[in-house]
């Protein structure tokens, strides 16, 4: 399939079908060496917590050195130490394996944020010229989230998601759904666009408020009088659409998120709270 029109078959000698289920554990079977060669190498360093925050001490999490998924990779550095590692472990693994690194595809980013110029020397020395800090326009994005350094670029980065949202709703008012039909294209191709992202990164209550627009204007095409976002998103027996709701899906998944959290932390406290009413019942039993 080449720009949606189907090609002249083409005869396949060696490797894997399109699609092939197979394919992503081959993939990860011979990217594995390079994720576990950095990870050993005592020489990278990468990137580590601060052993204080202020005066209060904390216990410092093992060093990240990198994270993968998939053949997207992303290598934490802490110093020119760290990079001249990489390299040497990218070098052993692409005469190991036969990849080749695309260095002018690489992006770098600062995970403060600021502009660090001796950074910028040392990757442009690499052919890694897309350099991301609070000057760029744009968030850097790692499996679909934004790694932004300032609320302009999470903006941009809003911008760009209901635009493709618009661009959803524009397409299917085509069909001639009915209003049956057209909230189940949003719960299921509209608004599924919107989950990944909302699972780390907060969206604000104005963005809130304007995806409930475009959905309305979308359910509502060629229907007066319009009806309340509120009411579309009740259960279908008392008048309703089930419509799924944005904000009210957010705080459900970040709350997902946080209940591991806050369960090993109550845990910890009522632990520590039953061993100090134990100690103290035995005490005056003595």
């Amino acid at each position: 399939m080449v720009n949606g029109f189907l090609s002249d078959p083409v005869h396949q000698g060696r490797g894997l079908h399109q699609g092939d289920p197979i394919s992503p554990m081959l993939f990860n079977l011979a990217f594995d060496p390079l994720l576990h060669t950095v990870l050993a190498d005592p020489l990278f360093h990468g990137f580590s917590l601060h052993k204080h925050l202020g005066s209060f001490p904390l216990v410092s999490p093992a060093p990240l050195k990198v994270l993968g998924y998939a053949d997207d990779a992303l290598f934490l550095l802490s110093s020119p130490t760290d990079f001249h590692q990489l390299q040497k472990s990218l070098l052993v693994y692409s005469r190991a394996s036969n990849a080749k690194v695309n260095f002018h595809q690489t992006e770098a980013i600062s995970l403060s944020g600021a502009s660090q110029a001796d950074w910028q020397d040392l990757l442009r020395s690499a052919d890694i010229t897309a350099w991301h800090d609070y000057r760029s326009l744009s968030a850097v994005h790692y499996l679909g989230y934004p790694l932004a350094s300032t609320a302009s670029q999470l903006n941009a980065f809003l911008d760009g998601l209901l635009v493709k949202i618009e661009v959803a709703c524009d397409i299917h008012p085509q069909w001639g759904l009915s209003v049956q039909g057209r909230s189940t294209v949003v719960n299921t191709l509209v608004l599924s666009k919107l989950w990944h992202v909302l699972r780390v990164t907060p969206i604000p209550k104005n963005y809130h408020q304007k995806i409930r627009s475009i959905i309305t204007k979308f359910l509502m095409h060629k229907m007066f009088p319009p009806i309340k976002y509120d009411i579309l998103t009740l259960p279908k027996f008392i008048g309703g659409l089930r419509i799924l709701d944005s904000r009210l899906q957010q705080q459900a998944m970040q709350i997902r998120w946080l209940s591991s959290f806050f369960y090993t932390f109550f845990f910890f406290i009522f632990s520590l709270l039953f061993f100090v009413l134990l100690y103290n019942f035995q005490f005056k039993l003595y």
